[in-house]
């Protein structure tokens, strides 16, 4: 099932954008021309990647058709986390050789452009999603791995992660990509998150929003994630150039 025979090149969309469509297939239905289904209801920038994805997984077969572990990731929304935690090590083997309790940033920025094909902005947002998948999943990274360098605004692998606090305060210490509820046990009010950037022009960019990612649009939803990938992909250049 895993990638290590596939010359793939490993996932990098986004990951919620990706969690999100195996939901649209779970209330949906699994179409058999996966494809042709993501070209009608995702923007030409998602449809890619989110095939890349299904590829890279061994979620479709040689005909791009689904196979069975695609269908039991689309429908076993409980056990999602538990079916990537087995899933990941298989498709990402270099990766895990030796526990991944031991993977540096240098080998992995290694493997993704060596050994999975990702080059570029194309290997910081397969990093990205890597992160981020494996946060899911509940495998545990190493700090050094996912720690920023000095004088970065925020963590690599933060996300858009709209949960509701129960204090109803901001969170996040660093005071970007805020969420907050507001009031009525955090029903009915979206909640809202924020993030700046420093420019390296000079000055500073913020993003901000009150959504409830769930009641999203396709069209809405891939523009949000867009826009948060962009920054997120300019804060790591920005970053790693310093």
């Amino acid at each position: 099932m895993g990638n290590s025979m596939r010359k793939l090149t490993a996932a990098y969309g986004t990951f919620d954008t990706f969690i999100q469509a195996l939901e649209d297939f779970r209330e949906h239905g699994i179409p058999s021309e996966v494809l042709k289904y993501l070209d009608a209801n995702y923007s030409r920038h998602n449809k890619w990647q989110l095939y890349g994805a299904f590829n890279f997984f061994g979620l479709l077969d040689a005909d791009g058709l689904p196979t069975q572990m695609f269908r039991e990731l689309v429908a076993a929304k409980d056990r999602r986390a538990e079916i990537l935690r087995d899933l990941l090590p298989k498709s990402y083997p270099i990766l895990f050789q030796g526990g991944i309790e031991h993977l540096t940033r240098e080998r992995l920025d290694t493997a993704l452009s060596e050994n999975y094909g990702a080059h570029r902005d194309t290997q910081k947002k397969a990093r990205s999603f890597f992160f981020r998948a494996c946060e899911f999943a509940g495998i545990p990274l190493p700090a050094t791995l996912t720690m920023r360098p000095a004088g970065g605004n925020v963590q690599v692998g933060n996300q858009l992660r709209l949960q509701t606090q129960e204090s109803g305060s901001p969170t996040g210490g660093n005071g970007n990509m805020q969420e907050t509820s507001h009031g009525n046990g955090g029903h009915g009010v979206p909640p809202a998150f924020r993030n700046t950037i420093i420019l390296k022009s000079g000055g500073r960019l913020t993003l901000s929003a009150e959504v409830d990612i769930w009641k999203l649009g396709k069209e809405d939803r891939d523009l949000v994630f867009r826009l948060v990938d962009d920054m997120k992909d300019y804060e790591t250049e920005t970053s790693e150039s310093s």
